[in-house]
Formats: structure tokens, sequence, C-alpha cells
């Protein structure tokens, strides 16, 4: 009986490649277009080929191209041939794509076709040898696998599985990268017979319609056609595919070979001992301190020099912990008292020679300021390191006793087996006798001497001597009064006596060399038995990226010897291992590189040269002070220094300034490097993780911003508290580990041999090959394996088998179909070492603060990556509809909304309700494998049934209610339907596993139902409930029956309870007023509680019970900020990132930290609505002086938002909420079907009213502007705002316009005064006239009153325009919203610097258009009804003939312009102008001076703003906005006047001050814009351009002298106008 059938034999795919056999190709090259006939040349100089004569080799040249007016793109393939004597044209192909790769059509599609077309013809003609050539690298890596994961890539699939079906028939074939348009005959005549393609209207001239080839293309048989070659078995190692498409029942025969011992990297420790050596020289140092780099420089380099290989220090007075390694040593360091006191450090030097010490293995054990127990682990021994700086002797005994008690007492810790080397400064004196050298026998002088002996005595251990082996006396203390003493001892086991020799004191010329203090050292030469470790290999996967590790991973793989059918799975993966770490063992070490990545060769180069130089001056500096010794020296001998003398010491002062030079140039280049390389590699990173995701970016930009584990101190093997009992060293401490993580897994120890033992699988019905994970797919996972990844047991990284993943796939395929037809799945795939990873914030002392992550084989990974899609298929049929995790697609926040919404409109509604988190004390797998891994055959076995329920329950009734969950549930019933999943997963679920400690031998192995139970107790989820203690028992019962217990303690399963109404309070009152807040409620096995907790955070989210958003604002707050840090320190300030670089990077990382799930704010109150804005705009202004160079202060937060070109706060908040509500639509309507209540749209998304953000915001971010009037308006026609209803919206579009003038100031009564007089005359406007006015306190007939109240009852501006009266209906109104809300019309008559503030507390309005209205306008003389011009700027014509209708009048003439930068910023810059002519007027200067004055301002004018508007026509500078008023502020505005002051007082008035004397409270406009348009013209380097605007700015604001205005200079342009708009007539 056929075991699989696989839908392809000879004869299919005889048929698909039918069309394209040689004879078949095309030869006649008429129809080329002509433009392309030079092209033919070296086609059309080779011989036809005789198809008589055999070809022995093929060369294939293909290409694509695309046109973007064209829907597909094109391809074409032309091939020669070489027989016996010579080279032939054989013929082409060219056609449209069939098929594109992506839904974007592009060149690609036509390059991957053009190379399953060339594979096809290889595959079809029988020839030894094929030369491919494509000039498309992407094109050329889907042959081999990349991009054929995904089941839409058809044709690189099919692509990749034609390359399979070459390899296998062993045919050579050689692929080739061909430069594009580089001259390449061949190539090029495929390029253009593609664009002929492409440009020919009626399709392809040569015609190529291959259908059976496209539809085994569409069905995937191309995939699985290598499978049909008579060499499968010997190069893929599968069994013969018959004539039918099937392997024979054969193929499920048991296994004939199995694996005898351990897997590699499972190999048990030897059990014969060796001889082995320790040659181990100590240091013992009290170094004062190691402070500072130089200090730790120094101690690291003399310490390398003297050859030692392990160092205890004292008084370190560095407030670090831990492990960290500097300049090749490792340095694990207790650290100092907060006060910088004390201090203590292990120095390890690493590479010493004949020294291994094992890194894995470094545990401190015991830690304080003054001590500290380090264990290790060095050529199988054991070691427990100890550095202690004990009490002075003149110390109180009682000081003494407990500080060496402790000492002793920590000791204790110390497992057994441990050889001890303890470096103590004792502060222990001994009598220093010839004759009596060792310490411990010596006469004692001091306190310490007895509690040093007493220590060793107990230890068991010895003393370095009191003579060094030369028989010299050591000192290692000298006193200020030079009194000498050894008081620091090197102590070691007493059985290493004879081995032990005391060293003369070292010099090592430290920082503190000389001082106070001197080290002992010790040199011990052990020989001793010791069982030796197992070797692991460790494969440097950034070796395996250079071209010699490429090479050798080759090699490796290609290499892999045939492995017959007749191996086991797991027999068959070892030998892989096997070969592949044997043939890496000699692997080239990978190149030195920077442990920034960010950093190139040169820049490390510069690294080199910038040290050399710092240590040549370093050099140069210790040769002046020795030489300015002498001379002192000499000075105080002689009584004088000679010249030649001082000559010297001149030219010691000269070499020195030069090395600071060099120096300093050195540190510039590299800090200019270092800054170069920073930006380009984060803006590699940047488009290299587009793709992926902003996970990937920000993963990518920890090298940069030095954050993340990488840059973390790497973790030390911790102490553990497991109940009493203190776990310490790496075997204890891992195995506590192992049994911790066993709980929530149910896992048991078994031995390794168990888990290894032959099994029996149950049978397999007949399966359909093509259902199953092919060997292509399993290609594209290989190929998508993540780099830079922890490997498995194996220590075989994923680059290995990135390298080349097709023949990755062909070696592990055959495991995978041997685990589904046949084994189980090897013991490698089914488990993993288990890490153990610390939890954030939790105590790095227990087990529960560390969390456990699997590290699996690569190839285990690929191969589940490549059956998901098919996994997760299934499991969508199987799922609850309110489960969303682990469903492709659904964001991990879903399920948090889902619970806010509830939560909110439970407040809403004033509904009885809430939340209850569960969380189980097993993780839920534990049990759904059972489930998925139970055959038919099973669930009806009593016995089994009773086995398995047997391992979660010991009562009888609990494990019956297990068995019925297990048979009734519908996962079965699924893979019942589904044999080829079913078969997978229980080839995958059949004994997993996890170890901790690979060596030890053994290791560990191993909800629909309560929702539904929930609906008939009348509580489903998202419904409404009161009391939870009925459906918690529900749900434990439930869960009971499934094999599941809840965690019922603090910060697991608690519940966030809503009462609303009567009796409320009560409720309230009984659950939170109780010391420990609980609900206890009685269950089958007894009593239980929940805990009912206001909050409760889930998911990232941060879930309050009244809905408030609060809390959630703070944590992403503080989110934003751990990441902004970083970010402006490293690269807001780097000058080789742009200003969009830099706002991307800001964006797309610190407001999406920020802005993370802010799609389920609600921000109901003000509080909560300001904290968000506040913190957003926080971030703003701290990234605006990086990005502009300026300070923030001053500018309002609009302004800031404008000029960084930043969303503002409502925008972001908008744009979150609409996208959390499309990507929840699908999930919340299904949630809303499930539950018998539905959530209400509260604290729904609503759209914010646009603000006129547009053309204001762009103003703001020009930072010019002045005394003008804007228009917001919307006319007939336009769209209303959302909050006005559409019924509402119509009536008013049939209505009269409603007009507002937003500003009471001068100008804006005095245009109130026009407007009234237009909106009575014409009917289009009603005839009521809203102002806005500011409502402050005005004096008016001796009574202070608000000025709005005045105006209404006089019609007068009192303070503004006094003695001019309004029309009765104009009304002043000073709410600004009120004012605001049904306006059609806005008239903006504002001082710029209020404008921003004013739209921020304005509210909604409705949806605008903007224009602007400037001219030669005094206010006073036009609400005096003085005749003037003014000029009105529009974008929008259709709005002129309304607009010019509400300003003009018979002594206001509005002329129209569709201009609006030119009309707005003349408006603005003339101010700055008549800032000059002030100062003219200030020096009494002539209309001469002044009228040149002008002319040149008008001229700068003109300069400034074609720089930004190059489009601004010259007619707009001769209309009244420009020339004319110009001329009118220059010679009788408020700007001449105050400037003429300003001169005048001669600097001893501010200008605020002259403001406040003449203005009257009206606002000085020049000076602001002056300011403002400063940090502009410097940015763009305009300041050379525009002098006279340049020395306005000087003299205002840098005390330069007023007479620089005439000191302009020479050769500046004569005129500000050209012909460009046809304004002037040409002659």
């Amino acid at each position: 009986m056929p075991s699989v059938a696989w839908g392809v034999n000879r004869e299919i795919l005889q048929d698909s490649l039918e069309a394209h056999g040689l004879n078949s190709l095309h030869r006649d090259l008429r129809a080329l277009r002509p433009e392309f006939l030079p092209f033919t040349k070296a086609w059309s100089m080779l011989p036809q080929w005789d198809q008589r004569q055999t070809l022995l080799e093929l060369a294939i040249f293909t290409d694509g191209s695309f046109f973007p007016d064209q829907a597909r793109a094109m391809w074409a393939v032309v091939v020669i041939g070489r027989d016996a004597s010579r080279w032939c044209r054989v013929g082409f192909l060219a056609e449209v794509v069939y098929r594109s790769c992506s839904t974007t059509p592009s060149a690609f599609d036509g390059e991957v076709e053009a190379l399953l077309h060339a594979y096809a013809i290889a595959c079809k003609a029988d020839v030894p040898l094929v030369q491919v050539g494509c000039d498309c690298e992407a094109a050329l890596l889907a042959i081999e696998g990349h991009g054929t994961l995904q089941p839409a890539n058809v044709t690189r699939r099919a692509l990749a599985g034609l390359a399979n079906f070459l390899h296998c028939t062993r045919r050579r074939v050689v692929t080739h990268k061909i430069e594009a348009h580089s001259g390449h005959a061949f190539n090029d005549l495929a390029d253009v017979l593609a664009k002929t393609v492409g440009k020919n209207c009626s399709g392809s001239p040569w015609t190529f319609l291959p259908t059976a080839f496209h539809h085994a293309v569409e069905e995937g048989v191309l995939e699985n056609v290598w499978l049909t070659s008579p060499h499968t078995a010997h190069c893929i190692g599968v069994p013969p595919l018959l004539d039918d498409g099937s392997w024979t029942g054969k193929a499920k025969d048991p296994a004939t070979h199995c694996l005898k011992g351990h897997p590699l990297g499972m190999e048990e420790p030897a059990t014969v001992q060796k001889g082995r050596q320790l040659r181990l020289k100590v240091l013992q140092y009290n170094v004062l301190s190691l402070k500072g780099l130089t200090a730790r420089a120094l101690m690291a380099k003399g310490a390398r020099a003297a050859q030692f290989d392990l160092a205890g220090f004292q008084e370190t007075r560095e407030q670090r912990s831990g492990f960290s390694s500097f300049e090749g040593w490792w340095v694990v360091s207790s650290s100092s008292t907060t006060e910088g006191t004390g201090g203590v450090q292990v120095w390890i030097n690493p590479n010493s020679k004949g020294l291994c010490w094992d890194r894995s293995s470094l545990s401190i054990i015991h830690s304080t300021p003054q001590s500290m127990i380090l264990l290790a682990r060095v050529n199988e021994m054991r070691l427990a390191i100890v550095t202690a700086h004990a009490p002075t002797a003149v110390s109180p005994p009682h000081v003494l006793l407990k500080w060496w008690g402790d000492l002793q007492a920590a000791m204790q810790c110390i497992p057994r087996g441990c050889c001890v080397i303890a470096c103590l400064d004792a502060n222990a004196r001994f009598a220093q006798e010839p004759g009596r050298p060792r310490t411990l026998s010596a006469q004692p002088i001091c306190r310490n001497f007895r509690h040093l002996v007493d220590f060793a005595c107990t230890q068991g251990l010895e003393a370095t001597d009191q003579f060094d082996c030369n028989g010299k006396q050591l000192i290692s203390w000298t006193s200020p009064n030079g009194h000498t003493a050894l008081l620091d001892y090197v102590l070691f086991p007493s059985e290493w006596q004879a081995a032990a020799h005391t060293l003369p004191t070292p010099r090592l010329n430290d920082l503190h060399c000389d001082k106070d203090h001197a080290p002992v050292a010790l040199l011990l030469d052990i020989r001793y038995e010791a069982t030796p470790r197992p070797h692991q290999l460790r494969v440097d996967p950034v070796a395996l990226q250079t071209p010699e590790g490429l090479a050798a991973a080759r090699r490796a793989l290609e290499t892999v010897p045939p492995i017959p059918w007749g191996a086991d799975s797991t027999l068959h993966v070892d030998i892989v291992h096997r070969h592949l770490r044997h043939c890496l063992r000699e692997l080239p070490p990978a190149p030195p590189r920077p442990r920034n990545p960010a950093l190139t060769p040169e820049t490390v180069q510069l690294v080199s040269t910038k040290r050399h130089m710092q240590r040549c001056l370093r050099t140069v500096k210790n040769r002046t002070v020795s030489l300015v010794k002498w001379l002192l020296f000499k000075a105080w001998r002689d009584s004088r220094v000679d010249a030649q003398d001082l000559r010297r010491l001149e030219q010691a002062r000269e070499q020195e300034a030069r090395r600071i030079l060099l120096f300093q140039t050195a540190r510039a280049e590299l800090t200019q490097s270092m800054l170069r390389d920073k930006a380009e590699y984060t803006r590699r990173a940047f488009h290299q993780s587009r793709a992926a995701g902003p996970r990937e970016f920000a993963h990518k930009l920890r090298s940069v911003l030095r954050t993340g584990r990488k840059f973390r101190a790497p973790p030390l093997v911790p102490t553990l508290q497991v109940g009493d009992v203190t776990k310490v060293g790496r075997e204890a401490v891992l195995d506590s580990f192992a049994d911790h993580f066993a709980g929530p897994e149910r896992a048991i120890s078994v031995t390794t041999k168990e888990l290894l033992a032959p099994c029996q699988r149950p049978e397999v019905p007949k399966l359909e090959g093509n259902l199953l994970p092919s060997l292509i797919q399993l290609a594209g996972a290989f190929a998508k394996l993540k780099p830079a990844k922890a490997p498995g047991i194996s220590k075989l990284p994923s680059e290995l088998f990135r390298t080349l993943p097709l023949q990755s796939a062909r070696i592990f395929w055959p495991v995978f179909v041997k685990s589904v037809l046949r084994d189980p799945f090897p013991f490698q795939w089914r488990g993993g070492a288990a890490v153990a990873v610390p939890k954030p914030g939790k105590a790095a002392d227990t087990l529960e603060g560390y969390r456990s992550v699997l590290l699996l084989e690569p190839s285990a990974k690929a191969v589940q990556v490549s059956y998901r899609s098919m996994l997760h298929e299934t499991f969508l049929k199987l799922r609850d509809q309110v489960h969303f995790g682990g469903v492709a697609g659904s964001p991990i926040s879903l399920p948090a909304a889902c619970a806010k919404t509830h939560l909110v409109h439970l407040n809403a509604t004033h509904s009885n309700g809430g939340a209850i988190f569960l969380d189980c004390r097993a993780a839920y797998y534990s049990v759904a494998r059972e489930v998925l891994q139970a055959t038919p055959a099973q669930l009806q076995d009593e016995e089994w049934l009773q086995q398995r329920a047997s391992i979660f329950f010991d009562d009888a009734h609990a494990r019956r209610q297990f068995i019925e969950a297990l048979q009734t549930h519908t996962a079965p019933g699924a893979l019942d339907a589904s044999p080829e999943l079913a078969a997978v997963l229980r080839g995958q679920l059949h004994q997993t596993w996890f170890v901790t400690r690979a060596e030890a031998g053994y290791a560990r192995s191993s909800l629909e139902l309560i929702n539904s139970q929930l609906s008939d107790f009348g509580c489903a989820a998202f419904g409404e409930f009161l009391h939870p203690t009925s459906i918690m028992c529900t749900v434990l019962q439930e869960m009971r029956r499934q094999g599941l217990e809840a965690n019922l303690g603090q910060g697991k399963t608690e519940a966030i309870v809503i009462a609303h109404g009567k009796g409320a309070q009560a409720i309230r009152r009984q659950l939170f007023t109780q010391e420990v807040p609980a609900v206890t409620f009685q269950t089958d096995h007894g009593s239980a509680s929940i805990r009912p907790v206001p909050d409760y955070t889930h998911l990232g989210c941060v879930l309050r019970a009244d809905g408030g958003d609060m809390d959630c604002l703070l944590h992403r707050e503080q989110q934003a900020m751990a990441v902004f840090g970083p970010i402006k320190k490293r690269l807001l300030s780097n000058p080789y990132l742009s200003e969009a670089e830099k706002l991307l990077i800001f964006k797309s990382r610190v407001v999406a930290s920020f802005m993370h799930g802010a799609g389920m704010l609600f921000l109901r109150t003000t509080r909560e609505a300001s904290k968000f804005e506040d913190v957003l705009h926080r971030l703003y202004r701290s990234t605006f002086r990086p990005l502009v160079s300026i300070s923030s202060k001053g500018y309002t937060n609009l302004e800031i938002a404008s000029i960084l070109g930043l969303a503002l706060p409502s925008e972001l908040l908008t744009t979150a909420r609409a996208r959390s509500r499309l990507r929840a639509r699908g999930a919340l309507a299904a949630v809303r079907s499930g539950g018998t209540e539905k959530p209400h749209s509260v604290g729904a998304s609503t759209i914010v009213a646009g603000a006129p953000r547009g053309y204001v915001g762009r103003e703001c971010q020009r930072r010019c502007s002045g005394g003008q009037v804007l228009l917001s308006t919307i006319l007939p026609g336009r769209q209303a705002s959302p909050a006005i209803s559409p019924a509402r919206s119509a009536a008013r579009d049939m209505a009269k316009l409603n007009v507002t003038v937003v500003g009471s100031g001068n100008w804006g009564m005095a245009i109130a005064t026009i407007i009234a007089g237009n909106t009575s005359r014409h009917p289009e406007f009603e005839d009521n006239l809203t102002v806005w006015m500011f409502d402050e306190e005005v004096q008016h007939k001796g009574v202070k009153r608000k000025l709005s109240e005045v105006f209404n009852e006089t019609k007068e501006n009192v303070k503004y325009l006094p003695g001019i009266t309004l029309p009765e209906h104009v009304k002043a109104e000073p709410d600004l919203k009120k004012a605001v809300m049904y306006a059609d019309v806005l008239i903006w008559v504002l001082p710029h610097q209020f404008v921003a503030r004013t739209v921020q507390n304005m509210g909604k309005i409705k949806d605008t258009c903007v224009g602007v209205l400037m001219g030669a306008n005094v206010a006073n003389e036009v609400a005096a009804g003085e005749f003037c011009e003014a000029t009105l700027g529009l974008k929008d014509k259709k709005h002129e003939a309304t607009l010019v209708k509400l300003f003009d009048c018979a002594t206001f003439r509005v002329t129209a312009v569709d201009d609006i930068p030119g009309v707005e910023l003349c408006g603005a810059l003339k101010n700055v102008v008549a800032l000059g002519a002030g100062f003219c007027d200030g020096l009494d200067y002539g209309g001469n001076t002044k009228a040149a004055l002008i002319r040149i301002g008008l001229q700068e004018m003109k300069l400034f703003i074609r720089h930004f508007y190059p489009e601004v026509k010259d007619a707009t500078f001769l209309e009244s906005c420009g020339v004319a008023d110009l001329i009118t502020t220059c010679f009788g505005g408020r700007n001449r006047k105050c400037a003429e002051a300003f001169v005048k007082a001669k600097g001893t008035k501010s200008w605020d001050a002259i403001e406040k004397e003449l203005l009257g409270g009206q606002k000085l406009q020049g000076t602001l814009t002056a300011q403002e348009i400063w940090p502009v013209m410097k940015k763009h380097n305009l300041c050379d351009k525009l002098p006279m605007l340049t020395t306005i700015y000087q003299i205002a604001f840098e005390d330069r002298a007023p007479w620089a205005i005439v000191k302009l200079p020479s050769g500046m342009p004569s005129s500000a106008f050209h012909e460009d708009d046809g304004f002037f007539e040409k002659k």
C-alpha cells in the first residue's frame, strides 16, 4: 500500500516541460524594433545550431523589463550552445510575465520568470553543463530558496524546484551575475527582446504559451519534480518514486540504524580522570583606588606585563558590581559604599597561556564593600576566589570579631570540592625572622593575627611567606612615618604548600605605585587528576560572514555524506551535526572588529592612531615633567640655571605643544569619523529594516545608542534562595532552574537514554505529499532564519544554514519526512537548552525572578516555520470567537482594547460588571499537547486515558471529568480531517524535553469549554455581572476539568469589579476595606479567594476600574523617555544626519513609543488630556534645539510643532484611534456577537475638527508674519464640521454667511468698520457682525469695566480705536469658542505672536480655505474713511467674488491676486525695513537716504521671499501690499516711530520700554519679526545676501552702531524685478 502520494511523476514532468524544448525556441529577429538591431551583431555572427549535432554545453542569458504604464513586466531568454567544435545560436523566448511575484509589478517579476524558463529549458535539454547569466542578484537568490516560503510566491518556488531537479539529475548548472548594461552582448540582446515585448501594444511578436507549464507552476507541481529523478535516493536520501507518483509502504518500515550514544552537545562526561597542570600566578594588592580610566589602564598594563593570571584588589573605590571586561581582563566587582570607601575586585586574564577559564561558571556567592567570594573553573578545577579587606588592627575587638566571623560564615556557602584562593589585606602583622619564614608559625604582633590564623586553620589554608623565594623580606605597607610591615597575604590550600612559591614584590607602575601599599605575589604550580569535560566547539557567526568563512560553510554543507533512509531521524541529524562541526573546526577566526558594529575599519584605525598619539603625548609630558624637576634640583644645587638648560626646556615644551596639536587633531578626526559612521549605520539600518518593521529598526539602533542586552554586563551565575536552602555554583543553580521550569511544563526528570530509546509510532494513514511542506518551502524557511540568534545545544548557528538554504533543505527534508511517516521527530528537534533570563524588576536571588527561553536548533526552527501555515489554518477552525492570541494579523493589544472598552462601557452606562484576569500555574500547552498528539485509537483506549489523567489528578472524579473533556474536544476531529498535520504534530510533541545543563545526562520531559459553561450560567465574555465568586467557581471547575489550575496569587488571578446603582457603595466598601482585599468562595476542592483590584496591567496596558488613563500615560511617558535619552544624546546631535532623518528617527522611535496603544486612550478628564499633550510637547521642545540650533524658549507649542513639521497631539490621537478601530473592526464584531451585551461606542474616537492648521501652521513655521488679516472660510458647497448634523449643514448652505472678526485691536476695529458696512449692504451676508474681544479691564468714565461691556454699550473701542463709533449690528463676544462656533468666514486680525495660542483655545471650526489681506493701510485712517487700497491674496479663485464684496467699498478698494505667499510675506517683512527707516530718522538723515534704504529694503524683501517661494510674481510687489505698504510703513507706522526713539535713546531704553511708552498697549511687529527671520536667514545662509536686513537685526539686538545702516556693502543688485509674468511690456 502506498505510504504517501506526491502528485507528480515522470509523465507529468514531461508534459509540463514539453514547450521548452530547444526545437521550440524562436530564431527569427525580424520583429525586433529598428533601434535595437545593433544589439544583434554578436548573435548574427554565430552560426545557427545544426539540430543533428549534440550539444555539450548551454549558455542561457536572461533579463526582465518593466514600463510604468504597463500592467505586467516582460522577460526574455537567449540561448546559445556549444557542440563538439563551436558555439552556435540556438534560439530565444520573450513574453509578458504570466504571474507577478508581488502585488506591485516590477522588473524583478520579469527577472524571476526569465530564470524560471531558463531552468525549464535546462531541465528539458539533456546537456551536462549549463551556464546561466542574469543581471539581477535578488533573482539569483531565489534559485537557492530565498523568498520561497510564502504560498503566493509560486514562481520562485517553481524556480527553486527546477534547480533542485537539475541537482538531483547530476547536471552541473553554473550561475553568473552579469553587470547590467555593461556591454555583454547576449545579456543586452535579452534586454532589448524584453523591451520590444513591452513596446509592442499587441503583445509579444514571438508568442509563447506553455499552458501545461503554467498550470504546473500554479499547482505547485514543479516544487516536487525532483522526486522523479532516478538519482534522488542517492542525492537526497529518500525512497524512489513509483510510476504512479507515490512511495511504497516500505517507506514506513522501522529504522534499521539508531543512535547508540548521546547526540552532539549532550555527550556524557568522561569517567576516567587525567593528569592536569595548573600554573597560576596570583596577585594581591590594596590599590587605594581604581577610579578612572587611567588607573584601570595602568593596572591592566602592569599586571599583564608581570604575567599575572589572577588578581585580588581591595579599596577599588568604584561603584560597580558584577561582571565586566577591560582591555582583555575579566573584572568581577563588588561595589564600594555610597561614600566611596571600600570596593573589592577580582581580575582574571582569560588569555593566559595554558589556562582555560570557563566563563559560564563565574558566580558571586558573597558580596560586600569589603569582601567578595567568586566561584570559577579553570583547567577543570573548581576554585573559590576570595578577596577581602579586614579592619585595621586598632579597631575594637568586637568589630574584628564580627568581621572575621561574617567572613567565616560566608565561606560556609562554598560548594564542596572547590579549592580556595584568598587574597586578603588582613592587616595582620607577624615578626619577620629569617629563620621562621612561614607566616602562620611566625610570632604575632597585632590583634588581627589570631583571626587570620583561625581563618586559615578552619578553611585548611596556608599563607604566603614573610620572605620571598630569594630570601628577601616582604613589605606590603609603609606608614607615613616610614614604618614598614607585611599586612597582605594570599591563602591557598595547605596541600599545595610544596607547589607554592612566594615571589618578589612586583613593580606594576600603576597610578598609586610606591604610595602606602605594595603588592604581594604567589606562583602556584600544581599537578592533579581531573575529569575532562566534553569540548564544546563554538562557531563564530561573524567568522562565517568572511569570504573564507563562507567558503568553509559551503564546503561543509555540500560535503554532507548521503544518509540512507534506514537511519532513524535522530541518528540522521546527529550525523549531519557531527560532520558540520568537523568541517568547521578549522574555521578561520573572525577579523578583529569593534564592539560597536556601526564603526568601519577606517574608524577603528583612527582609534588606534588616537591612542598612539595619546601614549606619545603622555611620554612627552613625562619627559617635560622630569626635565622641570631636574632643572629645579639643579637650581637648588647650583643656585643657577644656564641658557642651554632653558633652551632644552623650551624645546621640550614646543615638542609637547606639537604633540598636543597632533593628539587634538587625531581626536577630532576620530570624533567626526565616528559620527559619520553612526549616521550611515543608522541610515542603512532604517532602509534594511523598513520591511521588517519598527521592532527590527529599534534592534539595529541599539548598536548606535549603546543600549540593550549587548551593552549590559553579561550576567553571572546567580545565587538562589530556594526555600531555606541557598543554591550556589553553576551545577546546583542550573538544576534548581530545571526543577522550577519543570513545574509549569508538568515535566519529569528522565535520563537522556530513556528519551533516545526507540519507540513505535502509531500507524500513519496514506498521506497527500502536496499537503506537507515541500523541500522548497523548507529552503525558504532556512533562508528566513534570523541571524545573530543563540544556537541550540549543537552550537551550530543559523548563519551556517542561511549560507545555502536549498542545500540545507536537501539535508534536513528527509528527516522531516521520516518524522511524519515513521519516526518521532528527532531528539534534537523535540527540545533544547532552557536558559534562565532575569525578569525586569524582579528579585535576582529567587526562582520567580527568572523566565525560561528555549534555545532550539536552527534546523528545528526552520521545520517549524515551514509547517506553521498549515497549523495556523487548522487552529483558526478550532479557536473560540473571543480567542485572539496566536492569530496572525491580530494585534497583541486587541484583548486589552476589548477589556478596556468593556470597562468604559460599564461605567458609561452605569452597569454592574468587571473583568477577571486568569493565570494558570501550569502552561496551557502542557495540556494542549495531550489533545494534539492523541490518536483516535488512544482516545478510545481507557488504559491510556487513565494514565494521562493520572498525570494531572489524584482524585478519581477529577480524572473522569478530564477524560470526558479530552474525548469531547474538537481538536482530535479537526486533526482527523487533516492526517498530514496530525502526523506532524504527533511526531513533534512526542516526548518533548528541555535541559539546563547539557552534560547532566538527564532532561525534563514532559478554552472553549469555559466560555460555553459561562454562557450556560448566564455570564458570557463581556457580559454584565456583580459578584465574581459564582463565575470564578464555574471557571475554576472547567479549568480543572481540562487539567489546569489557576494561580490565585497576588498579581496573577485578580478581578476588577465595577458596581453602580443602589447598594453599590456597600459592595465597594465590603470589597476594599479589608486589610488584604479578597473575596472567598467555595469550590469542589475547598475554599479559594480572588483579589479585587482597582487596576491591572494586561498585555502592557494599565486597565483601571474607573476607566482612567493616567496610569497608562505615566507608563508610556517612562517608556518614551527611556528611548529618547540615548537618541537625543547620540543621534539628534549628529551633524551627519539630515534634519529630515533626525525627525524620522524621532517620530518612528520616540513618538511611536509614547503612542503605543494610544488608540485605546479615552482621556475623559482634563487632567488626562493635559498630561497627554504635555508629554508630547515636552518631547517636541527637547528635540527643538538639537534640530533647529536655537532655544525653544518664547515659542508656543503650536509654533514648535509647525517649525518641526510634527503633528499636534490631537492629530496623533485621532490617527491612533482611527488605526485601532480599523484593526479591531473584524475582531470586535466577533466579540460583540459572542457576548450578551454589546459595548456601546463609549470613548469612540471622535474626529477633531480642523483647526486652521494648514496655512497658519506653515506661516508659524516660516516665523514671518505681521499685522494682517487672515481669512478662514467655509463657503457654500464646502464640507461641514462633523459636529454639525447633515440636515443642519444643508440648511446652512442655503442660509446667509456669518462673519466673525478674531481680534479687536487698532486694526481689528478698523477692518470691522469696513466689513460692517458691507454685510448690511450685500444680501450674501448676515447683518450681524461678531468681533471676538479679549476681555480686559479698562477705565471708562472713572470706573473699571470690561472692554467688551463698554463696546457693546457704546459701540466704541475706547482703548484701541477711540473716537470711532461702529454700526449697531457689530457685537463684541469675549468667549472665543462661542464667537467662532457658527462662523462661515473668520477674519483674523491678531499680532502673529498670539495666533498659535488663540488657535489652541478656539475649539472646533469648519473646514478652511485661507486667504490674506494686506495693504498700505494705517488703521486710524481706514476707520476714518480716508481713501486707501489693499490686496487680497487667495489660493481658491472660486471664493474671490464673495470675499471682495466683503471688503471692497468706495473708500477701501480691494484687488484680488492668486499669490498668498507674496502678499503675506510682503506684509511681514516691510515692518523690518521700517525699523531701518526709523534708524535713519533717528540719525537725522535726509529724504535721499531714506528713499535709498526703502529701495534696498524692497529688493531684499523680494530676494528673501523668492528664496522660499520662487513662484511669487513680480507684479505682487507693485500691488498695495508691496511697495505702497512699504512706503506707508516707513513714513508713518509704529515701527518707524519706535526705531527713531530707540536711536535717540542711545541705548538707555529697551524695546519693551519704548513699546510701552509710545504704543499704548499696541504691539511692535518689526522687532519680533526680525528676531524670527534671523535664525531662518542663518540656517539658509542668507545673511551675506541680505546685508540690510542683517544690519537692522544687529543694530536692534547685537549693539551694533545705528549708523551702520548706511555702511552696506557695494556691488549689490540694482533692480529687484525681472520680466517673469508679463507684467512689464516687452519691447
